[in-house]
Parts: structure tokens; sequence; C-alpha cells
């Protein structure tokens, strides 16, 4: 099995990786232009205060986000985008609270010693504008909008950077990656959080009469990531 060394996957341009990370997260799906209460940057300068934070002497994730922590975000939110119906919409946040979500899904997959962020660091490092209960139930819906599917081989991460790498100018040498795939519960956690109505993002799901699904799955017609 091939392999890559998270610490030997380098940025050459953090401008660059930042504004393609921003215009992947923007452009996710239909967000609604109306602001809600919480007051938040424009999210160029969320997502690049985060990731300044990080780095800091003072950031409870010591060592910073690793440039293979925001590699994985990037692509675990284009794995989400493949699997949003077209028709997905969201509100003014969503982007915000999916770079969240990505960005914590992210450093819990790269970390082997229990490193990673927590929610309680996050909502640190956004000022409390979200709270560790609005991270974790960001989390839960995101793993569950994207099926679970969090690994990445080397062919992965090899297939991305042939394609973006010049626009997010990062290189890799040799990455280690876990050595077993962790298993998809999709089938088991498919709809999360359904019970909040008001959504921050509500994906309409068509269903096929002429196919055999369960009335109960029927009856979820929606994937709910929701705000505070």
């Amino acid at each position: 099995m091939s392999s890559i060394n998270t610490t030997q996957v380098v940025s050459n341009n953090s401008e660059a990786l930042l504004a393609f990370t921003t215009l992947t997260a923007q452009n996710l799906l239909n967000c609604s232009a109306s602001k809600n209460c919480r007051s938040l940057p424009p999210l160029n300068d969320f997502i690049q205060d985060l990731y300044s934070r990080t780095t800091s002497k003072r950031s409870p994730n010591r060592g910073g986000l690793s440039c293979a922590v925001k590699l994985f975000t990037l692509i675990y939110l284009f794995r989400l985008k493949s699997k949003l119906p077209d028709n997905a919409k969201g509100g003014f946040d969503t982007p915000y609270r999916l770079f969240l979500a990505a960005v914590l899904a992210s450093s819990k997959y790269l970390s082997e010693t229990g490193t990673g962020l927590t929610s309680t660091h996050l909502s640190a490092l956004t000022n409390s504008v979200y709270s560790p209960k609005d991270i974790n139930q960001m989390e839960r819906s995101f793993l569950g909008l994207i099926c679970y599917d969090l690994w990445v081989s080397a062919q992965d991460i090899q297939s991305f950077i042939k394609l973006y790498g010049d626009l997010i100018q990062v290189d890799i040498c040799n990455v280690n990656l876990p050595q077993q795939p962790i298993a998809k519960r999709c089938n088991e956690h498919n709809i999360i959080d359904t019970i909040h109505t008001n959504a921050a993002i509500t994906a309409t799901v068509p269903t096929d009469s002429t196919t055999n699904t369960s009335a109960a799955t029927a009856t979820k017609s929606k994937a709910i990531l929701h705000p505070a």
C-alpha cells in the first residue's frame, strides 16, 4: 500500500490555499443572502483567522493545523458537494458551518494520539460565535451528509493534487495514512438531526415509487445541518 506522510504535505502559497478553500465553501450550495443574528466576518476572513489562531503559541491545538488537515478539509468539502442534490439550499452561515465541520473531521481523522481539534477548541477559535454544542451538531450532520465517507487513500490525494495542485499550490512527498479504511455507516446514519425544522441546509431527496425504498426511509426526505 502506498503511503503519504502528512508532515510532507507542503503549502507553497498559504494565500492561494486560503482563497481556494473560501471559494470551495462558498460554492457548495445555494445559500440565503439574509444574515442571521450571529456576528460573522466575511468567510475568507473567518477561515484566515481560524487558521492563523491554530498556529499561534496560545492555540489549544498545539503545533497548529497541518497543511494535511487543510488539504483533507478540501477533499471532504468536495465529497459533500458531490453528494448533495442540485436543489440543496442553505442559510447565510451554512458555508461557515460546513467548513468548521470539515476541519474538525479532518483534524480528528489525521490525529493519532488524540491531539486533534475538539469542539471546545474549535468554539474558542471562533470566539465562541458557535458553542461546543453547536459544533458537535455540525459534525454529526456533516458526517451524515457525506455518509461517513472519511477514508482517503494516497491515490485520492494524488488525484486531488493533480486536479487542483496548481490552484492551491500544495505539494506532496509520501503520506502515512491510517492502515484501515473507516467503515462507511451511511445506512445507519443517513439522516442526522431531522427533528430540527429551522434548517441551515435542507436538501430535498426525490423518491422513486418504482424502487423498494421503505416507508420509513421515504418519510425522511430531508437531510439537515441546522443552526443553533
